[in-house]
């Protein structure tokens, strides 16, 4: 599970030095790994944004980092979690390559035991948290 801090950080509202699962002076927060521990995924700080597809679908994006261990490569994209999906807490992780370009989609499930779960609870909790801390602000 993502904890609030991370949520912050990765919106950019806590300086960079406000959790433990980065490496100091990181621009990359932990997300998480797979069940072999050959890959690391991580988001990059600062970089969440509200956006929609060409077809006009709202999404919640970040770009993410891949750390193959074995090949001992490291790999970029940008992740996103349709907007209706984050508040439903089920639908698809669409993986970009870093021009915008797709690349792949996979299920994504709240609280699910993937990696594309844990990426999907990070990207739609800073969604999320955004959104909560928007509502009743009006007038």
């Amino acid at each position: 599970m993502i904890g609030i801090a991370t949520i912050a950080l990765m919106s950019g509202l806590l300086p960079t030095n406000a959790i433990s699962q980065t490496k100091p002076q990181s621009e990359w927060i932990w997300i998480g790994e797979n069940s072999d521990g050959t890959k690391s995924y991580s988001g990059k700080k600062g970089s969440y944004e509200l956006s929609s597809t060409k077809a006009g679908t709202p999404i919640a994006l970040i770009l993410g980092q891949i750390e193959d261990k074995k090949t001992k490569t490291v790999s970029y994209g940008k992740w996103y979690v349709a907007t209706a999906d984050c508040e439903s807490g089920l639908g698809k992780l669409v993986v970009l390559k870093v021009n915008g370009d797709y690349d792949f989609e996979t299920d994504y499930v709240g609280k699910g035991n993937n990696v594309a779960s844990g990426i999907g609870d990070t990207i739609c909790g800073i969604y999320l948290s955004n959104k909560r801390g928007q509502e009743g602000k009006g007038v």
